[in-house]
């Protein structure tokens, strides 16, 4: 009976609080109405352009950047891995592979 009591007491003691706090936030937006008649044109332009735009107009300068680095590193390590191989080396493999081929055809009884 007494938890009860008390469970019910939090309830109101909730509801009293969410009134509180809907009445600071509409003062809150009464007081930001207010400020918005004062404000002079370079308050309002640091206000949109320097607090608003600048963080994601940097955020998108750098994930470019990040993007473009990836993709450059990506294609930088596939030109190594294409060239890596002489062209001398090229030719002596070749040779050896054809050498091995020709072997393996002859002794399955193709001549030419």
């Amino acid at each position: 009976m007494n938890q009860l009591k008390a469970a019910l007491e939090l309830c109101g003691k909730v509801s009293d609080y969410n009134k509180i706090v809907k009445d600071l936030n509409k003062a809150l937006d009464e007081k930001c109405r207010a400020k918005y008649e004062t404000l002079t044109d370079d308050e309002i332009l640091d206000l949109l352009v320097n607090k608003k735009w600048f963080d994601s107009i940097f955020s998108g300068i750098s994930d470019l950047y990040a993007a473009i680095s990836h993709r450059l590193t990506n294609r930088i390590i596939e030109l190594a891995e294409r060239y890596e191989s002489t062209l001398p080396q090229l030719e002596s493999d070749t040779t050896e592979y054809e050498a091995k081929v020709k072997s393996h055809l002859e002794r399955m009884g193709f001549t030419w």
